[in-house]
C-alpha cells in the first residue's frame, strides 16, 4: 500500500485507532485533552491550513498549531488526521511526516517534555 513509504500499514491502523480513542475519550471529557503534547501539537499542524509549500517559518508553525487547537480543539484535530489516513493516507503519510519534521524544528525539545 506504501511502497516507497517508511511507515507501514500497520503503523497507520495503530495512529488510526489510537486517534479514535483519543477523540471518544475526549468527547466524554468536559475539559478535552491536553493539546501539550507532541503528538497532539503534530495533530494539529496537519489539520491546520499551513502547507509544505509556504516553507513556514517556526513562528509561523506554532500559530498555525494555535489557529488550529482553536478552531477545532485536540479531538477535532485527531479526528482530522484520523479522517485523512482513512481517506487519502498515500497523502496523509507525506504530510504527517512533514508535520513532524516541522515541530521537531518549531517546538524546542523541552516543550514537549511537559
Amino acid at each position: 500500500m506504501f511502497p516507497n513509504s517508511a511507515v507501514g500499514y500497520d503503523f497507520v491502523q495503530a495512529r488510526i485507532a489510537e486517534l479514535r480513542h483519543q477523540a471518544r475519550r475526549a468527547g466524554a471529557s468536559a475539559s478535552g485533552p491536553s493539546t501539550g503534547t507532541g503528538a497532539s501539537r503534530t495533530d494539529a499542524l496537519f489539520a491546520s491550513a499551513l502547507q509544505r509549500s509556504d516553507k513556514p517559518s517556526p513562528g509561523q508553525v506554532r500559530q498555525a498549531i494555535a489557529a488550529a487547537v482553536a478552531a477545532y480543539g485536540g479531538a477535532g484535530c485527531a479526528a482530522r488526521v484520523a479522517q485523512a489516513f482513512g481517506e487519502h493516507p498515500e497523502t496523509a503519510v507525506t504530510r504527517m511526516r512533514w508535520a513532524r519534521t516541522m515541530i521537531a524544528r518549531a517546538v524546542p525539545a523541552t516543550c514537549l517534555a511537559a
